[in-house]
């Protein structure tokens, strides 16, 4: 994930840490619609994944976790509720990435690159599982 994190912050002009929580709080997320057997899986195939989600589950922790947002994560948690569907998932992902310290517009790019990373570190039928269960993320996918 280290390699991932050196492109993020160089193409997007964005701190580490920043890159660093942003990634967690997504692969946090990912790791949710998963379960522990698929993620575990996709941990395995990317180094360092595991660590940058664990972390992110600790500091999420302690500030009420994914659900409590706060400011316009919580604004944008609750759209997405609203408004259900792809939208309503589009919303959160936007939401859960300004809570890490994105710009909208540095989340519209870090979302999409950071899936096409994963896309090409794990095997076809993993990354398939993950479309399956997160259709959004098609949408993100060269």
């Amino acid at each position: 994930m280290q390699e991932f994190i050196q492109m993020a912050t160089s193409q997007l002009g964005i701190g580490q840490d920043t890159a660093q929580s942003a990634t967690g709080t997504l692969m946090q997320l990912v790791k949710d619609k998963l379960g522990d057997g698929e993620y575990s899986q996709l941990a395995a195939q990317v180094p360092g994944l595991a660590q940058i989600t664990g972390a992110a589950a600790d500091s999420e922790a302690g500030t009420g976790g994914l659900g409590g947002l706060g400011g316009l994560g919580g604004m944008m948690g609750k759209a997405a509720g609203m408004l259900g569907g792809e939208a309503g998932a589009a919303a959160g992902l936007v939401g859960a990435l300004t809570s890490s310290g994105l710009s909208l517009e540095q989340a519209g790019s870090f979302a999409p690159m950071l899936f096409n990373f994963i896309k090409s570190k794990v095997d076809a039928n993993l990354f398939n599982t993950l479309l399956q269960r997160i259709p959004e993320i098609q949408k993100l996918v060269a």
